[in-house]
């Protein structure tokens, strides 16, 4: 026991099979095991400047990395494109994006990001035609004229 009210916890984790999911936790907490983890989960807004510009730097110290869930906080339409904008040690087709609304739907990789991409543009052509009859998604479309087709 450390002094005060704080406990030592230990885990232990099988780093070869298991995914390691580390929830909102910042990336740096992570430094020393990082090399070790096989399979990262991680739960982030996405488009969140802290996370964009900065933080998603960091996923580069799981080197040996042979997949990355992600669950995209502020919804799946936010990860289009981020294959393309950010580095991913296990290769772009190894990320996946668990769907924060329903997590039994999983994207894959480029491919994954166009089916997300899809899924947005038809929730909003949807809407536009009747409003009353679906929601509009939690991202927008990447361009106006997406909309407007």
């Amino acid at each position: 026991m450390l002094s005060g009210d704080v406990h030592c916890r230990y885990i232990w984790a099988n780093l070869e099979i298991d995914t390691i999911d580390i929830g909102m936790s910042f990336f740096e907490r992570y430094e020393k095991v990082a090399k070790s983890i096989r399979y990262l989960k991680f739960s982030r807004e996405m488009q969140a400047e802290y996370f964009y510009y900065g933080e998603v730097k960091d996923v580069q110290d799981f080197v040996n990395a042979k997949e990355i869930w992600i669950v995209p906080l502020d919804g799946l339409g936010c990860c289009v494109g981020a294959t393309e904008e950010h580095y991913w040690p296990c290769g772009e087709e190894n990320v996946y994006y668990i769907d924060p609304e329903n997590p039994k739907r999983v994207f894959r990789g480029p491919d994954g990001e166009g089916e997300i991409d899809d899924l947005c543009l038809l929730k909003v052509l949807q809407y536009c035609d009747d409003p009353s009859s679906a929601s509009l998604p939690t991202s927008p479309p990447t361009s106006p004229s997406e909309v407007s087709q």
